[in-house]
């Protein structure tokens, strides 16, 4: 959110393991819970727009990776979103 030119806006769910096996069985769970980020486009025309949301989610998640780039604190906000 904080670089103007390439905005991005997520929400974050979190969900337990049992509640995530429930709607996806097939993934096996390796932790007590999961966290889902969801982006929301509200226009149709809007929808061309998702294979650069896409990239741009990737390339912030990336960051976390790094943990140089990576912010302190239990809930991480990332780096120029």
């Amino acid at each position: 959110m904080t670089d103007p030119q390439r905005p991005v806006f997520l929400s974050t769910l979190k969900v337990t393991a049992d509640a995530f096996a429930r709607r996806h069985p097939a993934v096996a769970a390796d932790a007590d819970g999961a966290r889902v980020v969801r982006s929301v486009l509200m226009k149709p025309e809007a929808e061309d727009y998702v294979p650069d949301l896409h990239d741009r989610v990737e390339e912030l998640a990336s960051r976390l990776d790094q943990p140089e780039r990576r912010p302190p604190g239990p809930e991480r906000r990332i780096p120029g979103a």
